[in-house]
This record gives C-alpha cells, sequence and structure tokens, in this order.
C-alpha cells in the first residue's frame, strides 16, 4: 500500500470513527430541570437548574434560554414566573417556597422552528449554513416542555395538576413518594386529550446507554386510557420521556411538528 493510500484509509477512518462517535451522542442531547435540592423545606428559597446535555441530570452544554419560559407553579395552584440567571453550563432560577406540598416547575418553549433541517444531503444546521430550500425533506416546528415534581413537608396532593402544555405527562402516582421497587403511573395527553398507543422512556440518574438505538432504559407504551407504568428499580433521579410528531404538514412554513415533554422526579 503506498502512502496516498495509507493516507487515505487514516482518513477514511478516523471520519466513520467520529461519526460514530458523535451519533453515539446526539441521540440524547435533551433539556431537563432539576431542583438544586430535591428536599424542599418551608420558608427556604431554592434554585431550579434546566439543564442541558446527554448524561442525565448532569448539565453539559448552555441552552438558548431565551426561547424558554421558566415558572413554578405553588401546591394551591398558584403560577409564579421565574426569572433566569445564566451559569456557565445551565440556566437556574430561584423560587420562594412558602408552603407545604407539592411544586411543579416547568420550563417550555411554545414553539419555534428548529435550527436544524434535513436535507437531501444530511441534516444541516441552518444558522450556519445556506439551504437551498429544492433540498429539504424536513423541516421542524418544535415544542418542548420540561416539568420537575418535587415536595416540600409533608403535604401532598397537586402530583397530577393539569398545566395544560401541548403534550404533558400527568402522575397518576406520587412522584415525590414513591419507592424503589414500585410502579409509577402516569398518563399523556396530547392537545388536551389522552394519547393512546405511544411510548413513553425512561432513564434514571447516571444511567450509560449501550448504543445509539438503545438510549433509553426502559420503555413502555400507552394503553387506550393513555395511561402506563414504569417500573422505579432504581434510586435517585428519573426523567420520562413522551413525545408526538406529525409529519406532511402543507402550507407552513415547516412541514413536520415535534412536541416532547420531559418529567423528572427524585426516588429516595
Amino acid at each position: 500500500m503506498n502512502v496516498l493510500n495509507v493516507l487515505r484509509y487514516v482518513f477514511v477512518t478516523v471520519s466513520v470513527m467520529f461519526v460514530l462517535s458523535m451519533s453515539s451522542f446526539a441521540y440524547a442531547h435533551f433539556e431537563w430541570l432539576v431542583p438544586h435540592t430535591w428536599q424542599l423545606e418551608k420558608g427556604q428559597k431554592t434554585r431550579i437548574i434546566l439543564a442541558y446535555g446527554h448524561s442525565f441530570p448532569t448539565s453539559e452544554q448552555l441552552i438558548d434560554y431565551r426561547t424558554y419560559s421558566l415558572s413554578m407553579t405553588t401546591p394551591d395552584g398558584h403560577k409564579q414566573t421565574l426569572k433566569p440567571v445564566v451559569k456557565e453550563k445551565w440556566v437556574e432560577a430561584e423560587a420562594q417556597i412558602q408552603q407545604s406540598g407539592i411544586y411543579l416547575f416547568t420550563s417550555e418553549v411554545l414553539g419555534e422552528i428548529s435550527k436544524w433541517v434535513k436535507t437531501t444531503e444530511g441534516y444541516k444546521d441552518s444558522s450556519k449554513e445556506k439551504i437551498v430550500e429544492e433540498d429539504v425533506v424536513e423541516k421542524w416546528w418544535v415544542y418542548r416542555l420540561c416539568k420537575s415534581v418535587v415536595r416540600a413537608g409533608k403535604d401532598g396532593g397537586g402530583y397530577s395538576r393539569v398545566l395544560g402544555g401541548k403534550i404533558e405527562i400527568i402522575p397518576l402516582d406520587d412522584p415525590t413518594n414513591i419507592r424503589c421497587g414500585e410502579m409509577l403511573k402516569v398518563k399523556v395527553l396530547f392537545q388536551g386529550k389522552l394519547l393512546s398507543d405511544s411510548p413513553v422512556y425512561s432513564v434514571y440518574g447516571g444511567f450509560k446507554a449501550p448504543s445509539h438505538d438503545d438510549w433509553y432504559y426502559q420503555k413502555v407504551t400507552t394503553d387506550k386510557e393513555g395511561t402506563a407504568e414504569i417500573n422505579i428499580d432504581k434510586k435517585g433521579a428519573w426523567i420520562l420521556f413522551a413525545d408526538k410528531s406529525i409529519k406532511n404538514i402543507k402550507g407552513q412554513p415547516y412541514n413536520c411538528k415535534a412536541h416532547g415533554c420531559r418529567l423528572t422526579f427524585y426516588v429516595p
């Protein structure tokens, strides 16, 4: 093998390895909400963190927080807007805990056209590359809702409160009272209606995905009532995923819509 062929072989090998390594990480770049502490107390101040990365619950990359609204729903159902503060690799907001009970922290993107466009040549970042419209296969409008369920004190209730997201995971059991070895029942709503025959994925904190295709720890499917049960067999932080996509949309500046909800809670 001459020098030119050797160089060509090395270049192709390195390129393939790079693409594979990127794909093995890219599958799980999600955002999620986690509190600074999962044990809240009445009268204290806490911080809620909007994290982003592929190693839940650690934040590895700063997200564009300007497209997100952050809020807290108190045990009595009052919704408060939270002010984001930018840190090195995450966004956080301070919240005052004035009552005992269940708090629902949320972040929401009401809908935006993704900068990532699928073309005949693969995915491209439209903010960095010029996209020829004739080459566009999929242009996505994206909605995302993140929820975190946290308890302050011993009072319960409110964990099944519907917040009105376009897609939403609603716990039917109290996630703040679940224990390792128990089942957590949830329902999924899409546009306010029960979403049947739809996957719900779960990942626990520190989970290492074995492959690109097996990025999740568990996968269950909602029944005709839109409900599913997750086997909570690990201690620590958990995140649940529910998604709904619509394709072949006509008459819009996009032809696909993606709706996603992420729910986080902690198992002591």
